[in-house]
């Protein structure tokens, strides 16, 4: 048989693709270190942009078309963040349980949460690469498990346990091709003449590995385009960062970071645009 058709040629090329490009930023901190320092910057660019909120309608008909969307349903929301899609799912009567490694990201979930709905959303602090799914007694528990942008479905097994989980539906999206940030690449096109390649994984890993394994995804691609608000401080950090893991940060680098902070910055903090095409997968699980 042509290896193309088997799931372990599509698990390794997908290991070997985040192996050959995988600089991440601040690789060296734990997930949930990671996250927490992103928290605040995260949610002013989801739960409370206007952007993102076209983003939810987006996913949401989607999901629609299948007729997945139930008042009683249960969900179970991997890498849910703070709270982008667990919050408007709970709204719409689902019964929600949102998993995620970052602790401040949770709380921010909690604090947006309407008064009007306690318990609707059951917080689980956790890697979801690392979660024990069997021993919670979580097999077929949920009617969607959802998983938007989340980076800790990432290899065959993660994959896996999303189907484990599920007694019917899968919901998974991320990015198709490289994202663009409007400063990160003003910063290196001034230090090293070209844009800054972002692409750290692709949906069409996860989407060929599920056809090879014999499921029927549907997949949809659309653009995505946000702002990204930062505290300065936050933004200075990071870049440098990702300048730091490109073997890039020196003195001079670090003065295009400052200048450009000057240019950009008003009242602590800065913002830029953030686009990209995304993928999203919907698939039954038999």
């Amino acid at each position: 048989m042509d290896e193309l058709f088997i799931p372990e040629f599509w698990e390794r090329k997908w290991i070997e693709f985040k192996s050959k490009n995988n600089r991440y930023r601040g690789q060296c901190k734990t997930a949930g270190e990671y996250w927490n320092q992103r928290a605040e910057g995260f949610a002013n660019s989801t739960i409370k942009s206007d952007s993102r909120q076209e983003r939810t309608r987006e996913v949401f008909s989607f999901l629609e078309l299948f007729g997945i969307i139930k008042s009683d349903m249960t969900v179970l929301d991997i890498g849910s963040g703070p709270g982008s899609f667990a919050i408007p799912l709970a709204e719409r009567g689902a019964r929600v349980v949102a998993l995620d490694p970052a602790s401040r990201m949770l709380e921010i979930l909690q604090e947006n949460l309407p008064p009007s709905m306690p318990g609707s959303v059951n917080c689980v602090q956790a890697l979801w690469e690392d979660y024990d799914v069997e021993n919670r007694g979580w097999e077929n528990k949920f009617d969607l498990v959802f998983a938007s942008m989340s980076p800790g479905v990432n290899n065959l097994e993660t994959l896996q346990k999303m189907m484990f989980c599920s007694r019917r539906w899968c919901y998974l999206s991320g990015f198709s091709g490289t994202r663009n940030y409007s400063l990160y690449n003003e910063v290196f096109k001034q230090i090293t003449g070209g844009p800054y390649i972002n692409h750290f994984n692709d949906i069409i890993f996860p989407f060929n590995l599920l056809y090879t394994l014999g499921c029927e995804p549907s997949i949809k691609l659309s653009h995505s385009s946000n702002h990204l608000k930062q505290k300065v401080t936050d933004f200075r950090r990071e870049i440098c960062e990702i300048l730091e893991n490109k073997e890039l940060l020196n003195t001079e680098a670090e003065s295009v970071v400052e200048q450009l902070i000057e240019r950009h910055a008003s009242q602590g903090s800065i913002r830029q645009e953030v686009s990209s095409r995304v993928g999203m997968i919907i698939w039954q699980v038999v």
